[in-house]
């Protein structure tokens, strides 16, 4: 079998958190006025545990108007989504565990997961292609679920800085792949 090299749709949260009540379009420190500082685009990162596959991080990517999102390495799981309500309280809007313990567990419901190679049910755990039949993993009965036994949701993805489109490297770019 050929080594595969995935990326995780990083952007695709960059996106979100970027475009989030947000007119700033510098990255850098901002005053407002002489005694207020708006601070800058900020990524986090800090050990979440580890499994048999090796340590999961959880990185926390925020920006200036208040929004936080929290991303593991584990599986590209989203564990939070910091957005302020009409009244500038934060709140976290999406389910998550506070532990990996959480996310291990059997029968996890894909809480925050990347499923894929595909999502929901292959029927049979086979599908036809240019007249060749595949089989693959049944996980949900005699069905192929999310990606199989071991989908992108059990992959321990690596983050590494990425260049922004000036060519230059910035904290706030990364870049998820598996091998």
């Amino acid at each position: 079998m050929k080594s595969m090299s995935m990326v995780l749709p990083f952007g695709f949260y960059w996106t979100i958190l970027f475009s989030s009540c947000n007119t700033l379009t510098d990255h850098k420190e901002e005053k407002k006025d002489s005694t207020a500082v708006v601070p800058a685009f900020n990524i986090v990162q800090h050990p979440f545990g580890k499994t048999a596959d090796g340590d999961v991080t959880q990185y926390t990517l925020s920006n200036p108007a208040g929004m936080a999102v929290s991303i593991l390495n584990y599986g590209g799981t989203i564990t939070s989504i910091i957005v302020p309500d009409r009244r500038a309280v934060p709140g976290d809007v999406v389910l998550g565990f506070d532990s990996l313990s959480g996310y291990l567990q059997k029968n996890n419901p894909y809480i925050g997961a990347s499923i894929g190679r595909y999502g929901n049910r292959i029927a049979h755990a086979k599908f036809l292609l240019e007249g060749k039949t595949y089989t693959l993993a049944a996980n949900n009965g005699k069905n192929s679920l999310h990606g199989g036994l071991k989908g992108f949701d059990k992959v321990i993805w690596k983050a590494a800085p990425s260049a922004g489109p000036d060519k230059r490297q910035r904290s706030e770019d990364r870049v998820y792949c598996y091998q």
